[in-house]
């Protein structure tokens, strides 16, 4: 009894570890794959367009594998629709999406705030049956009603 205790302890043991092996190495893949991202030209126009938006109150950024669109708070409308076009066609690539979601998040240290930003991912169905994914990043309500007060506060004063 005490031998089957010791084997399955050991077992465990090994299967921990394993798993944590490949944690690690999933993580630093995905860490490279992000900064491989990072140093795309692509990836470097996007980040120019939007580091023009930084006198503007985002309210959510939505990153799919067709591109990434940006609108504001206040007042609402859409700030940046980025496209990830490769020679005249739609580039279609389900990492594409995560990657530019992840290194966004790691350049902007707003988006990675959990009290400013709600990071969330959901399923978009192709017409064709394809299933991807989406990310979106989008602004908390209490930060929403800040900046509407604000600029309520700012309407009394002028009035």
């Amino acid at each position: 009894m005490e031998t089957l205790a010791a084997v399955l302890v050991l077992l465990f043991m090994i299967a921990a570890l394993a798993t944590m092996g490949y944690c690690s190495v999933s993580r630093q893949r995905e860490h490279s794959q992000v900064e491989r991202m990072r140093t795309t030209d692509m990836y470097k126009r996007l980040y120019r367009q939007m580091t023009q938006l930084n006198n503007h109150a985002v309210d959510q950024i939505i990153i799919e594998s067709s591109g990434v669109t940006v609108t504001s708070v206040y007042p609402a409308h859409t700030l940046l629709s980025f496209g990830f076009k490769q020679n005249g066609n739609a580039c279609r690539n389900c990492d594409t999406a995560r990657l530019v979601a992840h290194s966004l998040a790691s350049d902007f240290s707003i988006l990675g705030d959990s009290d400013t930003y709600k990071l969330s991912r959901y399923r978009i169905y192709r017409l064709n049956g394809r299933k991807e994914y989406g990310y979106a990043y989008t602004m908390r309500r209490a930060c929403k009603d800040r900046i509407f007060e604000y600029h309520d506060s700012r309407q009394l004063r002028i009035y």
